[in-house]
């Protein structure tokens, strides 16, 4: 192979001598290969053959480089000119000139600053864009439920039966429109409504169907009206705005409560008497009902009542006027009266062992809107007094007490009245031929008390003397004299009395209980003694017993044993009832242990059973219960599915429960579960 190196560097010669001449070449090939290549004559020839060839190629390759090379300058220099053309397009004068290159650089600097004023105007012009979008057209399209709003104004504090106005708002502050809007007014208990500056769409009072409320637009509905209630007392309006958005198929709505407290109207009552008392003696007290000082003498009640409210340590003996027919120690007052109007009140107090307490007399003013209504929870109390009263130390008491109670409590035909009446001397003097009486008045009918007399447990056998009051009561007095109890001829300081006496009510058994009009059984008692000659009386407090329906449960428990071999308990429950009218009876028991129970085997008399196996709860309801129906029964088979041997009871105690339509009172009786 022939050296590269001197391949090239001969290329090199010969492009530098490529005007030589052929025999100059020659010589220069002689001379510069012959002595590297050649070792031998016999070569030389190859050789030199070899080397046109070699040379040959190179040239024609060189050759064609030179060309590469020449047509690269000339597109370079080509593309230079164009390039050139378009600048001088670009940046030459109207005349064809080149500006100066400094005013160049000038205007390169001014539109640099004419791109950020350009940058800013656009920002501008966005930031506006977007204002417009949000708060324009996004506030036309939207819709907030806190811009609808409701409120009252009027009086909190409202005189009871006195006019007042109330003025409702509702205000839709955006522009979105609200469709099918209505207000509910719930007003409070005993409020009265008049009228109203829109008139109401229902007989109730309570809606107004308002329709559509444009955007950014209110609307005012004004209710007059009276409000009745008792003093002290709290109440509200609730408001209640339904209405639909324009942009919405739903339903909103807003809700608003408006507080009231009632005032006292323009009567005012008041008592008078003393303010130390000795223990049973009477003292007389005043009341009265007179108008408020400035008030108007409109009256919005069509009658009114004063009450004293019953205690067990007050005993009212007598009154001017007479106190209401079956009505406790109540008086009706009617609205034409001449005020002030004023009663006198004859009664006593009963002391506690500490002859130094205090007590009060609770006397309220009652208000009633229409002349049906007479009863004390149909009324309004509009003012009352609690009266308070000392008793002087070192005195003498007696006391009455009635199985347990010494104020009110409820009994059934049947029970046994188990009295209590003890004396006491705290005074510092010997109290000398005493006489005791205690006083029982109880409903009548054919001049024969409900009061089974004849039965009277008295183991110190005082002296009865019997009086018909009127058709309806009877009363009895038991008298005890030193005769019968030593102690009254000298009971000293610090010495007490007490006497028992038991006393059963008749059943229907005995007597016709249907026959009796009243219900309530009076006992009081009083002892006249003798102090240095002078006679004192005390008198006890008054015990107040309510005769209920006579309606007892009874229940009888059989057992059998099914096909299977299983034991099966029938529960028979029987309600009887000869007395008052009864209404929501309720009879009910839970169940223990592994049981069944079926529906379809039970019978029942009236009513309806219903037993939930998850809690094995067993309730028997009867609507009501006529006096004439007797009696009503229940029958539950009750199967035991699996023997507990530790169980002992198949059911808890069987409680029931009824309300007496005549005295209103709730009856609670509870027997003996279910043995094992």
């Amino acid at each position: 192979m022939p050296d590269r190196k001197r391949i090239k560097k001969k290329g090199a010669v010969h492009k530098d001598e490529e005007d030589h001449t052929e025999e100059e070449l020659s010589t220069y090939s002689e001379h510069g290969f012959t002595k590297k290549f050649l070792n031998t004559n016999e070569n030389l020839s190859n050789t030199k053959k070899d080397e046109e060839e070699i040379l040959s190629k190179e040239d024609n390759a060189y050759t064609k480089e030179i060309d590469e090379k020449k047509k690269r300058k000339k597109k370079s220099a080509d593309s230079r000119r164009h390039i050139d053309s378009q600048l001088q397009n670009i940046y030459q004068n109207d005349d064809g000139s080149m500006p100066d290159m400094q005013h160049f650089k000038k205007r390169r600097h001014s539109s640099l600053i004419r791109a950020f004023v350009i940058l800013f105007v656009a920002c501008v012009f966005l930031g506006a864009v977007a204002w417009v979008g949000f708060f324009v057209i996004h506030t036309q399209s939207s819709f907030s439920e806190n811009k609808v709003t409701l409120s009252v104004s009027g009086p909190h504090d409202v005189v009871i039966g006195q006019e007042v106005t109330y003025k409702i708002y509702y205000n839709n502050n955006q522009l979105t429109p609200l469709a099918q809007a209505s207000l509910e007014v719930d007003y409070p208990k005993g409020f009265v409504f008049e009228h109203a500056s829109v008139v109401p769409s229902g007989s109730t009072h309570e809606t107004w169907n308002i329709g559509a409320v444009n955007g950014n637009s209110s609307g005012t509905i004004t209710i007059v009206g009276r409000a009745y209630g008792s003093i002290h007392g709290q109440a509200s309006l609730r408001l209640l705005f339904k209405y639909t958005p324009g942009n919405f198929n739903s339903q909103f709505q807003s809700v608003s409560t408006y507080a009231l407290t009632y005032k006292s109207p323009s009567m005012q009552l008041t008592v008078d008497g003393p303010s130390d008392v000795v223990p049973g003696q009477a003292e007389q007290f005043t009341l009265a009902m007179k108008k408020q000082v400035g008030a108007s003498t409109t009256s919005s009640f069509d009658h009114y009542a004063i009450m004293i409210m019953p205690d067990s340590r007050f005993t009212m003996q007598s009154s001017t006027p007479a106190v209401d027919q079956f009505g406790g120690m109540q008086w009706t007052i009617p609205v034409a009266s001449s005020l002030p109007v004023k009663l006198n009140v004859i009664g006593s107090f009963v002391s506690s062992t500490d002859s130094t307490a205090t007590t009060s007399l609770h006397v309220e003013l009652i208000g009633w809107k229409d002349a049906a209504g007479v009863a004390l929870s149909d009324g309004y109390l509009l003012d009352d007094v609690v009266y308070p009263v000392s008793f002087e130390n070192n005195v003498s008491s007696i006391n009455v007490m009635v199985n347990g109670s010494r104020g009110t409590s409820s009994i059934q035909p049947g029970d046994t009245l188990n009295i209590t009446l003890r004396v006491q001397n705290a005074s510092a003097n010997i109290l000398t031929d005493g006489k005791i009486d205690l006083l029982i008045s109880a409903p009548s009918a054919n001049n024969k008390s409900i009061l089974y007399w004849d039965k009277l447990n008295d183991p110190d056998d005082g002296y009865i003397v019997g009086n018909q009051i009127n058709s309806n009561v009877r009363q009895g007095v038991i008298t005890w004299t030193a005769k019968e109890i030593p102690k009254l001829q000298k009971l000293k300081k610090g010495q007490s009395i007490l006497v028992t006496v038991n006393l059963p009510v008749k059943t229907s058994d005995v007597i016709d209980l249907s026959q009796f009009a009243t219900h309530d059984i009076h006992i009081t008692g009083d002892i006249s003694y003798t102090i240095n000659g002078v006679q004192h009386t005390l008198t006890s407090n008054d015990v107040v017993l309510t005769v209920n329906s006579d309606a007892q449960l009874n229940m009888n428990d059989t057992t059998t044993t099914n096909e299977v071999g299983q034991t099966v308990h029938t529960m028979a429950l029987t309600l009887t009832n000869t007395y008052h009218k009864l209404k929501d009876i309720s009879v009910s028991t839970d169940l223990f242990g592994h049981v069944g129970v079926t529906s379809s085997t039970m019978q029942v008399g009236t009513g309806s059973v219903i037993y939930n196996p998850n809690n094995k709860h067993l309730v028997w309801n009867i609507p009501d219960f006529s006096k004439n129906q007797s009696q009503e029964t229940l029958t539950v088979p009750i199967t035991l599915l699996d023997k507990n041997p530790t169980q002992t009871d198949l059911s808890s105690p069987i409680t029931f429960t009824a309300t007496d339509t005549v005295t209103g009172q709730k009856i609670t009786q509870t027997i003996n579960p279910i043995l094992l």
